[in-house]
């Protein structure tokens, strides 16, 4: 381990006696009905496919109530950001290329040939794409559970980042509905509502809905619309079955569509110094401006990401004895269409100017099938036991067309790629637990899993006009076997102070690279391995009105899958780096000091960097700056502890909430304040040193005012209050080489709204 790992196990080595000491020197006392309320509750997480506190859970985990969420401002994947200083969000030109990075490690790609590092899971259900949960917004959600680090011995494929477990509200016995509504100064409203109850003697059912539209945060210039923004809607139906004799149902299905004018993409840098065409190319802009704080476009293509989503499922849990059988049968589809203007400028070709116009369409179909069998063991005094078998089939379709039109060239140029991708998965897993004692648990965990992965691709260049000169049809396959095991234990030193040290192997499935400029040569994407160690502390203090917890982690992943930008052939490649390597801490703190005040912290510290013998150059990189000539027609750099993509070294955020109940005022009022910060950062594989970023900071605001029975809330919040710019990316303009696009985020500037909520019960 590395020196400042050791630092920080030698902290928590040191802290923990110290806070056991802190816990025996206070005398039993029997707590107030006030105390207790004001006291740090237990949070039950299912992080080991078991109901249990968060608190004696053997793994680093941020956890957040669905109602939270939604109070905090929260509404879709994106949102987790401000949760977890663990947690970035990547964003490019689609939303199905959308991910959630894990301490550094995630997958940022627009091929459809490779599967998410992160895993993402609804109501039990692995997505097959992780732009699935952002191509709808977060629905009627209980509770959000982040994990970090591999979960494979529990979790379906692909979790060796992390997973990100979305858990739904279940349908009630007692009747309830809810409804809210939302509006923002930059043209922004939702509605939202859910009704639950009984339909039966053994049946409960509950269906919710929402409705969004944005106006979007981008303008172009071309015809003065806003860009960015979406019409969504979602609706999901829940039924719940309980048939007695430990045996229950539900049965799922969750559909959701969003019409979007998603992703402009601005002008940050346009670097045409030394070139001919430099005195026609920048008028040609205009009236586009480029620069860091540029939100303007100058499109005549009109942009479209437009999405379709469908999930159904069936959970079966019956009880067998002391044991638990459980049973998730799934089937997902989604269905995505996108459109971008790829030059930049809305002008025609001209001589000596723009040598094309260049427009790019892509259509997207997922079709996938899971399956989950799973036994419990009951919690016997010294063992007990998860296992499972896991099977997933996916099929991936994407259609990609670019179209070019040339001054030379009186016809349009067309090449056209399809690509289909079929991922197909068996696996055995499990993990147990032996209570050597009533306070120290070992515990141990294995996965054997079987990949195989298939990919038919095509691409055929329009005859008349050849655009990229060449014909490719290929069909290739591989197969891959892999076991991976975890270990650990934990002790509890009192109820109160829980330690633990595990270390964890994670996997992922090979795949393919796949883009417009595919060829027979391209090498195949290897499977990844991961070797990841982890020790962190999980305390209560102060008659549970302080509690933090904190972990220190360090985890090298082999074979890791890379996106760089391939300024030769103007197109995005796919392939493995040698080595990344992730380590450092985390610290999450929450304090009830007195009453009515509630107080959170966390912070991260993660240091990642990554090795690649054989990368693209980035545009106009010279052999001073470490780019070499492979072939007459080939240049590459390598890079030895590159800085990796969207993972700052340090991130923090702070919260706090203050409620004020008095019999002297007709509603209850809460006062809420956020402030979330992120250190500098590297936003491109290649470390070209204009995709660095430096910190910034975020304040968010918020009072409420809710009736005394909680049925009904009014309040009013600021976004981003001191109006702070910033772009969660950063990419090469393939058609204006050396220049730099950006991507905006929904909160790139300030905004304030009205909440409105309503219950019935």
């Amino acid at each position: 381990m590395t020196s400042g790992i050791r630092s920080v196990l030698l902290v928590s080595a040191a802290f923990v006696p110290a806070a056991l000491a802190a816990q025996t020197v206070s005398p039993a006392t029997t707590a107030t009905p006030q105390a207790a309320a004001d006291q740090i509750q237990d949070i039950v997480v299912t992080a080991q496919k078991r109901r249990e506190p968060l608190q004696t859970v053997p793994v680093a985990a941020t956890v957040v109530s669905g109602e939270a969420f939604e109070r905090g401002g929260n509404f879709s994947v994106e949102d987790l950001k401000r949760l977890s200083p663990s947690l970035t969000f990547d964003s490019t030109t689609s939303a199905r290329n959308n991910s959630v990075r894990i301490r550094g490690i995630g997958t940022n790609t627009t091929s459809s040939g490779i599967e998410p590092e992160t895993s993402t899971v609804v109501d039990g259900v692995v997505l097959v794409r992780s732009g699935q949960s952002s191509a709808s917004q977060l629905l009627d959600v209980d509770r959000i559970e982040v994990l970090r680090g591999p979960q494979g011995t529990l979790f379906g494929k692909n979790a060796s980042a992390g997973v990100v477990a979305i858990n739904t509200n279940n349908p009630t016995r007692e009747f309830e509905a809810t409804a809210a509504a939302m509006l923002t100064d930059d043209h922004e409203y939702q509605v939202r509502g859910a009704v639950s109850g009984p339909l039966g003697p053994v049946v409960s059912g509950r269906i919710a809905g929402f409705y969004r539209n944005f106006r979007g945060n981008a303008v172009n210039v071309f015809n003065g619309e806003h860009l960015n923004g979406a019409k969504s809607y979602a609706v999901r139906g829940k039924l719940l079955f309980d048939l007695g004799n430990d045996f229950t149902a539900i049965a799922i299905a969750d559909y959701g569509h969003t019409n979007s004018d998603c992703c402009a993409r601005p002008l940050r840098e346009l670097d045409l110094a030394g070139s001919t065409r430099a005195g026609i190319e920048r008028p040609s802009l205009l009236p586009v401006v480029a620069g860091p704080k540029n939100r303007f476009v100058n499109n005549d293509t009109p942009l479209k990401d437009n999405s379709r989503s469908f999930i159904g499922s069936l959970q079966i849990d019956k009880g067998l004895g002391d044991f638990t059988l459980t049973s998730i049968t799934a089937y997902q589809y989604f269905k995505i269409d996108q459109q971008l203007d790829d030059d930049q400028t809305s002008n025609a070709p001209v001589a000596g100017g723009q040598p094309f116009k260049q427009a790019i369409t892509s259509n997207e179909g997922v079709n996938g099938y899971t399956q989950e069998l799973r036994l419990a063991s009951p919690q016997w005094d010294r063992f007990d036991f998860v296992a499972g078998l896991y099977a997933f089939n996916a099929n991936v379709l994407q259609v990609s067309s670019n179209i070019r039109r040339r001054t030379a060239v009186p016809q349009n140029q067309l090449s056209t790629f399809r690509s289909r991708t079929e991922f197909t998965n068996y696996a055995a897993f499990g993990q147990g637990n032996v209570h050597i004692t009533d306070k120290l648990t070992v515990l141990v965990g294995a996965r054997y899993t079987y990949d195989k992965v298939t990919n038919a691709f095509s691409r055929i260049d329009d005859p008349l006009a050849p655009f990229r000169n060449r014909n490719t049809v290929y069909d290739k396959r591989q197969t891959n076997k892999d076991f991976s095991w975890k270990a650990g234990a934990e002790y509890k030193f009192t109820p109160d102070v829980f330690a633990y040290a595990t270390y964890a192997q994670g996997y992922k499935g090979p795949g393919f690279n796949v883009s417009s400029d595919g060829t027979t040569a391209d090498p195949l994407i290897r499977p990844e391995s991961a070797d990841s160690y982890e020790i962190g502390a999980k305390v209560r203090l102060f008659e549970r009105r302080l509690a933090f917890n904190i972990a220190a982690f360090d985890a090298t992943y082999e074979n890791f899958a890379v996106t760089a930008n391939d300024p030769a052939t103007n197109s995005t490649r796919l392939l493995n780096a040698a080595e990344l390597r992730t380590k450092g801490f985390e610290i999450d703190v929450e304090a009830r000091p007195f009453t009515g005040l509630s107080l959170t912290a966390a912070a991260a510290y993660i240091r990642s960097r990554f090795d690649v013998p054989a990368i693209p150059c980035y545009d106009l990189q010279t052999a001073a700056q470490g780019c070499l000539n492979v072939t007459p027609t080939v240049r590459a750099q390598a890079i030895d502890g590159g800085r990796v993509p969207n993972s700052p070294t340090w991130k923090y955020n702070v919260a706090a909430t203050y409620v004020v109940k008095s019999g002297g005022l007709p509603v209850d009022l809460d006062f809420n304040a956020g402030y979330v910060w992120t250190g500098r950062q590297q936003l491109l594989l290649n470390q070209d040193p204009e995709g660095k970023i430096g910190s910034y900071g975020l304040v968010n605001l918020s009072v409420g005012a809710s009736s005394k029975d909680g049925n009904y809330r009014a309040e009013f919040f600021v976004q981003n209050l001191t109006d702070k710019f910033y772009v969660t990316a950063i990419g090469a303009a393939q058609s204006l080489p050396g220049s730099k696009i950006q991507f905006l985020p929904r909160d790139e500037s300030r905004y304030v709204g009205v909440r409105l909520s309503a219950a019935f019960r």
